[in-house]
């Protein structure tokens, strides 16, 4: 018992310095996840884990979600990719490990030590940009994801709680720093993100008074993003790219932007149009792809995903893995509505993000933006065994 409380503890700020962790270094990340589940697992206590995941059905979809890669292995012919593409999902299986080990009265930890860690990688970024350091701490396919997602719960901060002066003046500056980063530096993802931030903030500041939730973003946003739009070369000239590319889009047309990816949805749409109930399996959508390329886009680039997590799905599954995969998102903002303390806005902003990322790339294979995502999921919906008595007496309440 003892060695188990032990375990446990250890656990406790090992969970922590995960949250710093896993936006910093993929190696690091990885290495603390690993002995996080090892304690977890030395630490016993099993009965209790188990009926804790039984009664969470957001848990049940994240494993539901990796059953059907396990299962999907059974229809793929490249068996070996197969299992690459299931063992790149592993983060998911940190969903049941991390959400039993963790303590709700710690989130606020949690979420601190993702802003420093993100608050450090924006002071890498702005290094590499005056010249000072070529140190990247990851890809901007995922930092400004990230970034984006670190400046809502940073402004979730600023709107709705009381924080000390000291606070209030750190979190400031780090929204207006971050704010400024996200538009000099590129990834298309974060920007967009930060937009629609900006407007779940609205619409949960304005709860109950949709009607000028809706009139405020439309007045704001165009506002917000035309002063960005001319006062950023970065921001312009990506943005001109996009609509240059989608206005003169070509099949069979290389590219560097937006016509690459256009040519992926259709061939994928493709796919998935032939094999719509179950999908090819889990391993071959690299072979498949390559065959509609060949005849449809011999010139344009192959890919090993079709850079959306929804067309990858479904090539891979079907309507029936769609609809598993979807359920993660139902289940969360079910839990966010039933639930009456400010978490609520946290629970509900966290699907509506990342259901707006994978719109634009795989994020779930992705080290950063996928553990990124297990993690907020394990605290944050923790406690979704109970919504249902959390909403009873929120209804009571009013």
């Amino acid at each position: 018992m003892r060695l188990s409380n032990n375990l446990a503890n250890a656990n406790r700020y090992l969970l922590i310095v995960l949250g710093f962790a896993m936006a910093v270094s993929v190696s690091i990340g990885t290495i603390v996840a690993v002995v996080i589940a090892i304690l977890w697992i030395c630490s016993g206590n099993f009965a209790a884990r188990i009926e804790e995941i039984k009664n969470n059905k957001v848990a049940l979809a994240f494993l539901a979600f990796y059953l059907l890669h396990i299962v999907g292995l059974a229809w793929t012919e490249d068996l070996k990719w197969g299992l690459h593409m299931a063992g790149k999902e592993w983060k998911i299986l940190m969903l049941p490990v991390l959400m039993t080990a963790m303590k709700k009265e710690d989130s606020k930890y949690y979420l601190t030590a993702f802003i420093a860690a993100m608050t450090f990688a924006h002071v890498v970024s702005y290094l590499n940009i005056l010249g000072i350091t070529k140190f990247t701490v990851m890809g901007h396919v995922f930092y400004n994801v990230l970034l984006a997602v670190c400046i809502y719960f940073i402004l979730d901060k600023l709107v709705f709680y009381k924080l000390s002066k000291s606070l209030l003046i750190i979190y400031s500056i780090l929204f207006i720093s971050m704010s400024i980063n996200m538009f000099i530096t590129i990834g298309r993802t974060g920007q967009i993100i930060y937009f629609v931030s900006l407007i779940i903030i609205l619409f949960q500041f304005f709860e109950s008074k949709i009607a000028r939730s809706v009139s405020l973003s439309i007045l704001l946003i165009p506002i917000l993003f035309f002063t960005i739009y001319y006062t950023s070369n970065v921001f312009k000239n990506r943005i001109d790219a996009v609509v240059d590319e989608v206005t003169t889009f070509k099949m069979n047309r290389p590219s560097k932007y937006v016509n690459d990816r256009i040519t992926f949805y259709i061939n994928t749409l493709n796919i998935i149009k032939n094999n719509l109930l179950l999908g090819v399996g889990t391993g071959d959508f690299s072979k498949e792809y390559n065959k509609v390329n060949q005849l449809q886009t011999p010139d344009v680039v192959t890919t090993v995903n079709p850079h959306n997590n929804y067309l990858l799905v479904m090539a891979q599954f079907g309507i029936l893995g769609l609809l598993i995969f979807l359920s993660i998102f139902y289940f969360q903002i079910r839990c966010a509505f039933a639930t009456s303390d400010l978490s609520r806005h946290n629970k509900l902003a966290l699907p509506i993000i990342f259901m707006t990322a994978m719109f634009t790339d795989s994020y779930l294979l992705g080290h950063f933006t996928s553990l990124s995502f297990v993690y907020f999921s394990a605290f944050l919906y923790k406690d979704c065994n109970t919504f249902q008595e959390n909403r009873r007496w929120h209804i009571e309440s009013v």
